[in-house]
């Protein structure tokens, strides 16, 4: 049978857990509310997440009062990229349209881990779609065609790297 936490049955356990929320070291809290330092520790892992969110959304307030917060910097780098990732589209650049979203995909999900939205352990999946010309109803019939003509495949073939005709 497993014991119960220590901690989690002490007297003091909402103001334990406002210290570990504030992010207050756990041999500070252990030393000031006389308990053992890896008791505190073990505590923190089975926090209630809420109170882990709160304790971020908090620490948010306090970087805003402050100046410039995290998010801020976060939503003037979203906007970077996502100009990039329009350039990208434009130019009709794949491969950098691609890791553009990804990187996009990545500067939300920490702002919204940030801002309380996500959970740690909650996971964010985004599909890319990027449409191809062999989706095209007609592609099966032009490749057809263009296999049957030779000179047409090779002056189809050359225009798509961009030679000159």
């Amino acid at each position: 049978m497993a014991l119960k936490c220590s901690i989690c049955t002490n007297s003091r356990i909402e103001e334990i857990n406002a210290d570990l929320i504030k992010g207050v070291s756990t041999r500070h809290i252990a030393s000031q509310y006389g308990v053992g330092y890896k008791s505190v520790q073990r505590h923190k892992k089975h926090l209630p997440q809420k109170a882990i969110v709160a304790g971020a959304r908090e620490q948010v307030a306090i970087a805003v009062r402050m100046g410039k917060s995290t998010i801020e910097h976060l939503d003037d780098l979203i906007a970077k990229v996502d100009t990039m990732v329009s350039q990208c589209e434009t130019e009709k650049d794949r491969k950098n349209f691609i890791a553009g979203i990804r990187e996009l995909r990545e500067c939300r999900t920490l702002v919204a881990r940030l801002t309380g939205e996500l959970g740690p352990n909650n996971q964010v999946n985004v599909a890319v779609n990027v449409p191809s010309v062999r989706d095209d109803p007609a592609f099966p019939i032009v490749l057809k065609i263009l296999r049957e003509c030779p000179v047409c495949f090779k002056k189809v073939e050359a225009a798509l790297r961009g030679e000159k005709l």
